[in-house]
This record gives C-alpha cells, sequence and structure tokens, in this order.
C-alpha cells in the first residue's frame, strides 16, 4: 500500500490550502480556490487514506490510495496536484 498522510501533514496541508487556494484567495493565478476538504480518517491506522476537495463552482476532485493508484503517496500526489495550472 501507499504511503498515508498523517495528521500532522493533513494539518500542514490545510494551512497551506489557505494561504494558497483557499476559497477567497483570488490574487494567485494558479489557485484552485478549494472550497471544502473533506479527509477520510481510518481509527485502525489512524491515518488518512483519502481526501475530496470540492472547488468553485462544485467540482470535486479525490485523491485515494487504492486500486491504480494503491502504490502513490497521497501527501505528495495532492500538493504536486496543488502546485501545478492544471485543474483535472
Amino acid at each position: 500500500m501507499g504511503k498515508l498522510m498523517t495528521l500532522k501533514e493533513f494539518e500542514e496541508l490545510v494551512n497551506y490550502i489557505n494561504e494558497n487556494h483557499g476559497f477567497w484567495v483570488l490574487t494567485k493565478e494558479s489557485s484552485k480556490q478549494i472550497k471544502y476538504i473533506e479527509p477520510f480518517y481510518d481509527t485502525r491506522s489512524q491515518k488518512i487514506h483519502f481526501v475530496r476537495f470540492t472547488l468553485q463552482g462544485g467540482i470535486s476532485k479525490e485523491f485515494k490510495i487504492l486500486n491504480e493508484n494503491r502504490d502513490k503517496n497521497l501527501k505528495e500526489w495532492i500538493y504536486s496536484w496543488l502546485r501545478s495550472e492544471i485543474d483535472g
């Protein structure tokens, strides 16, 4: 299985999003304008294995360590998407 996200890493992610991609951040051209963040916390492993973002316009983007994505690093995958200029 890939690398799941800890609560500390999730907290750092939320801070990064608030500063760079929050719903009211309008000054950055590459801002994703994220309105909601939904983590799925597994109490067995005490890690996050799935994160769903809802962007402006109700568009959702999901990241989950499962099936074809089972070998990915969740944190790196999400940051890569956030730093890209691609919305998909």
